[in-house]
Order: structure tokens, then C-alpha cells, then sequence
């Protein structure tokens, strides 16, 4: 998982870095160094190296948004407030920056500005993990309708890539019918997921324990497991 998300990390500084100049591939090195650091989970020295990108280039709204995300881990939620929000200014239409604006808001119990952050990334990113998520858990704390975040994960999931994560999430909140977890064992095993379409097929099964086309659909995905 974290070779996944380093390599997301160092993609993104390859599109993203724009600086011009002589100074140009110095401050690539050290931005380099600052989302090793951060994919390392060496986040005070992280914070350190983001420090100093954003002294040589203030204006590169990614050193802003990974010095906010570092703070974030270390706890430091009022700097990482502003340099998310400094993220935001320079890059308005980055869906992630309000995403976790609105958690570090949700984590300081501020949950209206959480929400609008929240709702802010979805408008730009439907799909944005974090904030499905931090909307849900807000939606537990303050004991909101769930019908709405339901039905916002449910677009998110079947509308978008079919991220396993935001479906765990929707599983988190809410009980389906038998069909709707057939479905999903059935898309799992088309993509050769095993494992995950044994998961659903037996939330189905659960449901129904006497179905027999259900037993069958995992003894068929048992067997390629063992074969």
C-alpha cells in the first residue's frame, strides 16, 4: 500500500512541478526529498523539507498542500489549517486540499466547516475518498439522516472506478438486499477478485442461507482459489 501511494506521490510531482529557471531541477530534488520523507512517515522532517520549498517557490500550491497533510499526521491541526487553505488559494480547484481541510476541521469538532469543505472537494471530485468518508463520519457524530450519504457513495462507487475502498465504506453504514451483494460477488469475479467475491457472496448468503444458487456461486469461486 505505501509503494502505492509513493509512486501516486511521485507521479503527481512529475505533472506538477513547474518551476523555471536554473533553480528548477534543485527545487525537483528537494521536493522529491520532502514526499520521501512523507511517504516514509517521517513527517517532521517532511515538514522541514516543505518548509523550504515553499520559501524557494511560495507559489507552488503542492508544497502547500504535503506540508498541510504532514502536519495533519503530527497533530499540528491550526498550521495544517493554513497551509491547506494556502493550497486552496493558489490552486482552487484541487478537490483533495478541501477534502482534508474538512477532516482536520472534523477532527476539531468544527463540523460545519468540515461539511462545507467536504461537500466543496465532491463538488470538484465526486468520487474523493476522503471526503465520502469524513462526510459519513461526520454524518455518525451528529447523528444526520443517512440516506444522503448513501446515496452519495453509491454514485461514487458504480459512476466512478469502482474503488474497493469507497464500497467498504458503504457497507459501513448500510445493510443491502441479497441481489445487491450478488452483483458485487458477481463483478469481483469477472475481475478474478477471489477473494473479495467470496466476501460478497457470503454477505448474500447471510441473507439467505438457504439459497443454494449463492452456496454454488462460492464452491465455483472456492475452487479457483485452490486451482
Amino acid at each position: 500500500m505505501k509503494n502505492d501511494v509513493g509512486k501516486k506521490l511521485l507521479r503527481e510531482m512529475r505533472e506538477i512541478v513547474t518551476a523555471k529557471g536554473k533553480s528548477a531541477d534543485a527545487n525537483s530534488q528537494i521536493y522529491q526529498s520532502g514526499l520521501n520523507h512523507f511517504v516514509n512517515e517521517d513527517f517532521e522532517q517532511a515538514v522541514m523539507i516543505f518548509h523550504q520549498i515553499i520559501k524557494l517557490n511560495p507559489d507552488f500550491a503542492f508544497s502547500h498542500y504535503y506540508l498541510g497533510r504532514s502536519l495533519r499526521r503530527i497533530e499540528k491541526y491550526q498550521e495544517a489549517i493554513a497551509a491547506f487553505e494556502q493550497s486552496i488559494k493558489l490552486n482552487p480547484l484541487h478537490a483533495p486540499s478541501y477534502a482534508y481541510l474538512g477532516d482536520v476541521f472534523l477532527r476539531k469538532n468544527n463540523f460545519v466547516k468540515a461539511e462545507e469543505n467536504f461537500r466543496q472537494a465532491l463538488n470538484l471530485q465526486f468520487d474523493n475518498l476522503t471526503a465520502l468518508s469524513g462526510l459519513a463520519n461526520l454524518f455518525k457524530k451528529t447523528n444526520q439522516d443517512f440516506n444522503e450519504i448513501t446515496d452519495l457513495l453509491k454514485n461514487a462507487y458504480f459512476q466512478g472506478g469502482k474503488n474497493p475502498l469507497i464500497l467498504m465504506e458503504l457497507l459501513s453504514i448500510q445493510s443491502f438486499e441479497t441481489k445487491f451483494y450478488l452483483q458485487i460477488g458477481d463483478e469481483q469475479l469477472a475481475q478474478k477478485s477471489y477473494y473479495r467475491a467470496v466476501f460478497f457472496y457470503r454477505l448474500a448468503l447471510h441473507k439467505e442461507p438457504e439459497n443454494k444458487i449463492i452456496r454454488a456461486k462460492i464452491e465455483e469461486t472456492l475452487s479457483h482459489l485452490k486451482g
